[in-house]
């Protein structure tokens, strides 16, 4: 179960693991964030 603050997104077009890099880089990057985690098979990212 995830906590009550987590966000999740749907992210589509990623094809590869190089894809699932630059998204958990350009999302950790953002102020504020924090637990990033992007999934290449379920095509999501979720974060606090």
């Amino acid at each position: 179960m995830t906590d009550p603050n987590t966000i999740r997104l749907s992210v589509s077009g990623m094809s590869c693991a190089s894809c699932v890099g630059r998204v958990e880089k350009a999302l950790g990057e953002v102020p504020g964030l924090s637990n990033v985690s992007v999934n290449l098979v379920s095509e999501t990212a979720q974060f606090q």
